[in-house]
């Protein structure tokens, strides 16, 4: 039994022993590489300066870990302070290293290491001489776009990316559906509601899986973020309510003298009882649009029933008492991204 229990303790220890190892091989920096046929893609410069990269970064200038680099400069030259790698305010970059031999130098530089923010930053690798000699990279690491607000309807998606940021998001969010002709693309930080029609084979009431890149551009070469499940959205239904009855009571008026504009505004206050002329499958609640004399007013009104009731503080420069309101609303089925049905039909009523 004692013996059983022995080897059963090697065994988890040996296990957990290749758990760390594996760890630490994924989580090692990169090092200075030395060895110039691991040197593959290189750029000649005009006067002469050769720089090399281990992996493509000539044709595909982004990359998110690290970057390994050899610079042989033209004959003659030598490189004093450079080379170095800076960031888009040209302020050198922690983390990197350099080995530097008569016109060669090796160098490294670990992204992790560094306080980069998603971007571009540079690399001179110019000697002594007059020319200057520099590479434009990108730093790749981008955020997932969670901060888009998103909203649904029956027939169509609405994007609104304000709250994305170019230096964490990139300049574009690409929103697409697989397996349907859906595809929106957003500017990030533009803080209007973009709408992108859903195609025929969407359909209303039903879910589906929204996938996004991140793009950005740096020169003329475009940086993509790997492909990412963004949410699952429920399309609206395609309902439109109708409204039975609209009432209003508990009306007031109260006339004040405004200092700011130096003349009388009014407050009018009033209840509206909203009754649909059937309880909507699935909802969760409605959007109310109340407009008069050409100013709108938007609520949402929770609930599961037929009838739902707001009330309104409007202060404008006439008495309300005596106009008529117009009235719309649409439910909704999804409390996150709304899942909006059509809106039904105006109905009017006075302000007694």
């Amino acid at each position: 039994m004692k013996k059983r229990r022995v080897s059963r303790l090697l065994l988890i220890l040996a296990v957990t022993t290749a758990m760390i190892a594996a760890t630490a091989v994924v989580a090692s920096a990169a090092t200075i590489n030395k060895n110039d046929a691991d040197y593959k893609y290189s750029k000649t410069f005009d006067d002469g300066t050769v720089v090399s990269f281990t992996k493509d970064l000539i044709n595909a200038p982004a990359t998110k870990d690290y970057i390994q680099c050899r610079i042989q400069l033209a004959e003659g030259d030598t490189f004093g302070n450079y080379p170095y790698f800076t960031d888009s305010s040209k302020k050198e970059i922690n983390g990197q290293q350099w080995d530097k031999n008569g016109d060669v130098a090796y160098g490294v530089l670990n992204i992790k290491d560094t306080n980069l923010k998603l971007g571009v930053f540079y690399l001179y690798c110019n000697g002594m001489g007059w020319s200057e000699n520099r590479m434009d990279f990108f730093y790749a690491n981008f955020q997932k776009a969670t901060k888009m607000m998103i909203t649904t309807y029956p027939n169509k998606i609405l994007f609104n990316a304000d709250r994305l940021t170019r230096d964490q998001h990139g300049e574009y969010t690409n929103v697409f559906v697989k397996g349907h002709n859906f595809n929106a693309m957003l500017k990030n930080g533009w803080g209007e509601w973009m709408a992108t029609k859903a195609p025929s084979t969407m359909k209303p009431g039903k879910k589906y899986g929204l996938y996004a890149v991140q793009i950005d551009r740096v020169n003329n070469y475009q940086v993509n973020s790997e492909v990412y499940k963004l949410a699952t959205v429920t399309m609206g239904p395609s309902t439109k309510p109708v409204i039975k009855s609209v009432k209003i009571s508990n009306v007031k008026v109260k006339r004040y003298f405004s200092y700011n504009e130096l003349k009388y505004r009014y407050k009018t206050t009033f209840k509206m009882t909203v009754t649909l002329s059937k309880k909507a499958k699935g909802a969760k609640g409605i959007d109310l649009t109340t407009s008069v004399n050409g100013i709108s007013s938007y609520k949402t009104l929770k609930g599961t029933k037929n009838t739902y009731t707001a009330k309104f503080n409007w202060d404008m420069p006439m008495s309300l008492k005596g106009k008529t309101v117009s009235v719309k609303v649409k439910t909704y089925n999804d409390t996150k991204y709304k899942a909006y049905s059509y809106d039904s039909k105006a109905k009017k009523a006075k302000i007694r």
